[in-house]
């Protein structure tokens, strides 16, 4: 990443987790941040916490709101008309027997995981197709996706699907707009150590989900684990890259093949 070119990043789900983590190393690397999440404290609590000598800029919203997430994205090129990266990694992690959870769950998982992503990216393209600095180094947009859209674990269902169903409509996506100069990737962590999930783990008993055991490598996935990836695919280095999956999992999924 070019530090001596002003550039600058929307991040969603940054009040916590792999959003904030990935918040932190953008501004690390001197890029303005538009942090977005669902409500206003968390996120100023999260800038407090974020070292940064450019610009900082917060947006409260339910993104599952189409108009929500719209206004949201508007609000965010307002502020920062120079953007040139997104990256979604709002997320739940609701679980439960697919027999039994409440079809609003279902919804849910789908409407934060794969409608809120297209429709923010949507608007991202419109409003910045127009760009001529994309022609020369491609605008990227990434998606934070999971193990669980290949390796669905009992009582997972809903998560599962929803996460599939992004990693289809991104590298489809990265198809449908690379002629206009986006880049379009995945990152897919496996079992990673964030608040999202240890609140589901500790509310799993009654769900029949269980966490993923240990991967090869020892331990569970960081969040810098998970924004050392993002970053790369935001980099120079990842350039002439679109409609590509890292996975991110110590392991997991190797070790299943084998």
């Amino acid at each position: 990443m070019n530090r001596n070119v002003a550039k600058a990043a929307i991040i969603t789900g940054a009040a916590s987790g792999i959003g904030l983590e990935v918040a932190k190393r953008f501004a690390a690397l001197d890029y303005d941040v538009a942090l977005l999440d669902r409500s206003k404290e968390p996120l100023e609590s999260a800038v407090q916490s974020i070292e940064s000598t450019r610009g900082l800029h917060t947006i409260a919203g339910d993104l599952t709101c189409s108009e929500t997430a719209i206004d949201a994205m508007n609000e965010a090129l307002a502020t920062f008309p120079h953007a040139s990266v997104l990256v979604h990694c709002a997320g739940i992690l609701k679980t439960g027997k697919l027999h039994e959870i409440p079809l609003e769950s279902w919804d849910e998982n789908f409407a934060i995981h794969v409608r809120s992503p297209i429709v923010l990216t949507r608007a991202f393209v419109e409003s910045t197709s127009n760009s001529e600095a994309r022609l020369a180094d491609p605008f990227r947009v990434v998606g934070v996706s999971s193990i669980a859209a290949s390796r669905p674990r009992a009582g997972n269902g809903a998560y599962s699907a929803s996460k599939a169903a992004l990693n289809v409509a991104f590298k489809v996506l990265a198809v449908d707009i690379a002629e206009l100069g986006y880049t379009v990737n995945i990152v897919t962590p496996g079992r990673t150590n964030t608040p999202m999930v240890a609140d589901g783990i500790s509310g799993s008993q009654s769900s029949g989900w269980r966490p993923s055991p240990l991967p090869p490598l020892g331990r569970i996935g960081e969040a810098s684990d998970v924004a050392d990836a993002v970053e790369f695919f935001c980099g120079s280095g990842a350039s002439f890259i679109t409609g590509a999956e890292l996975v991110v999992d110590g392991g997991s999924i190797a070790a299943v093949r084998g």
